[in-house]
């Protein structure tokens, strides 16, 4: 497609048309944002606390400007798509002249020496020997080419090259087509919630291998987005409670549109962005272009914008939410207690030995994508090895609360947990007056028929999500002691 016509000779004009009208539906709500949101000026520090670093382009913008931006980097940044090495020696030519121009050393993230060495290897190969390429012949060019750096850079040269280039045609094709299903994910609604709301595509073709890299950063990318749903939630509802009310623009999904369509835009000008991401950025902006121009054309014809559809969606939607916030609103939490602390979320790390060497950092990334009642949930969790009991009615310690140590061969586990409240297979109520909603539910006890003064738990989940109340009372707890 031709970008440039599309972008500065389609959408551009009609922006400023409309920001000449300088009319307050089309001013958005805006917050301090960081402004260069990416991996480098994200730390993590000895003890897993996260810092943002590099405040000195933060001003006030649209509130999605930083969440757009990070997610425009993880995809064409960060993801790797794998390409076979002939289509490598294509995108960079034989011509040797062409590659340092090219900075073909950053498409494969080793240094331009080390690229160069690499390229000439495979330029020496016969076209059908180069097409017909073993996984094993590669692995030996790779290493070869490796040698001829330091011991201490031979392994960072061999990861690179390895994670980057395939010999399977089906994984590089494979990679391509699960791109297409990313954007048709992530490109999609002309209403805030509705846009914010993506399912992941599941890779099912041969060469689904190729598409881990991708489908790791779209799993990433849907949870900022169910983040960034809830925050939104919470920020409309603030903004109303002032006595002001929703404007279009703060309905419209073309506060997500104009930040991402600015950043893919850039992206095919870059040098050190690798071809397969720029030939997907054209495909990811040509896209998000169309959604731009549609949302504008309606906005240009439409005199009261406050008729348009999108000012009726915001209302139902926050009306929904609002009643279901408040039939699952928590009861009894155990988080409101002074359960949690810094050793409970720092367990896993205590007891690294319990797991398989080096997997101790991914455990609870693992089992929070494996557990079915928290997955599609955003947020900071942590394994949970403590939990209240209460004693079932017409028990000797009716409503009486145990405190259940889970740290040591847990009870039968279904998937991940908290506070027991339903008793035996009928489910009835063990705790509270109220009408307990399904999901209030984590887990359920039951007497042990061959030992009556021992009940057996059976939890839904085996993850704590640590709220911002558990956050201060682990923080308050730290600063004190």
């Amino acid at each position: 497609p031709d970008l440039r016509s599309l972008v500065v000779e389609g959408i551009k004009p009609k922006l400023e048309a409309l920001g000449r009208q300088n009319r307050p539906e089309l001013c958005p709500l805006i917050g301090l944002a960081h402004g260069d949101l990416n991996a480098a000026n994200i730390m993590i520090d000895a003890l897993d606390a996260v810092w943002l670093i590099d405040f000195a382009t933060s001003v006030d913008l649209p509130l999605f400007t930083d969440m757009c931006k990070f997610e425009m980097a993880c995809f064409f940044e960060y993801a790797t798509i794998p390409i076979t090495p002939k289509l490598l020696l294509d995108f960079a030519t034989t011509n040797s002249e062409n590659w340092a121009s090219l900075n073909v050393g950053d498409w494969i993230r080793v240094d331009q020496f080390v690229a160069e060495t690499f390229l000439r290897r495979l330029s020496k190969l016969e076209v059908c020997t180069l097409q017909n390429l073993s996984q094993s012949q590669l692995s030996a060019i790779i290493d070869e080419v490796a040698s001829e750096r330091p011991p201490h850079k031979q392994r960072e040269v061999v990861r690179a090259l390895k994670a980057r280039l395939t010999t399977s045609e089906a994984n590089t094709g494979a990679a391509f087509t699960y791109c297409a299903a990313i954007s048709k994910a992530l490109l999609h609604g002309e209403s805030v919630f509705e846009s914010l709301s993506v399912k992941v595509p599941i890779p099912k073709e041969t060469g689904a291998a190729g598409c881990a890299s991708l489908r790791f950063f779209m799993e990433l990318t849907a949870s900022i987005r169910r983040f960034m749903s809830r925050e939104m939630e919470s920020c409309f509802r603030d903004f109303a409670s002032t006595g002001a009310d929703w404007e279009p623009c703060d309905a419209s999904s073309l506060q997500m549109w104009l930040p991402i369509l600015r950043e893919t835009f850039r992206i095919p000008g870059y040098r050190d962005i690798a071809p397969q991401h720029k030939v997907w950025s054209i495909y990811h902006c040509s896209i998000v272009a169309q959604l731009v121009l549609s949302i504008v054309d309606k906005m240009t014809d439409t005199p009261n914008l406050r008729e348009l559809r999108i000012m009726s969606d915001l209302r139902r939607d926050m009306k929904q939410r609002a009643a279901v916030q408040s039939r699952v609103e928590p009861r009894d939490n155990p988080l409101e207690q002074d359960l949690f602390s810094e050793a409970d979320s720092h367990w896993i790390r205590a007891h690294r030995d319990l797991l398989p060497s080096g997997q101790h950092d991914g455990a609870v990334r693992m089992i929070h994508s494996a557990c079915t009642v928290y997955r599609d949930q955003p947020g900071i969790f942590a394994p949970v090895y403590q939990i209240f009991v209460q004693q079932p009615r017409g028990s000797r310690n009716s409503g009486e609360r145990t405190f259940a140590d889970l740290s040591f061969g847990p009870p039968r586990m279904d998937g991940v947990c908290t506070i027991a409240l339903v008793e035996g297979q009928d489910g009835r109520r063990i705790s509270g007056s109220s009408p307990i909603d399904e999901k209030d539910v984590i887990g359920t006890i039951s007497q042990d028929p061959s030992h009556q003064s021992k009940h057996a738990i059976s939890l839904k989940s085996r993850l704590l999500f640590v709220n911002n109340a558990a956050l201060r009372k682990a923080v308050a707890g730290i600063s004190s002691g």
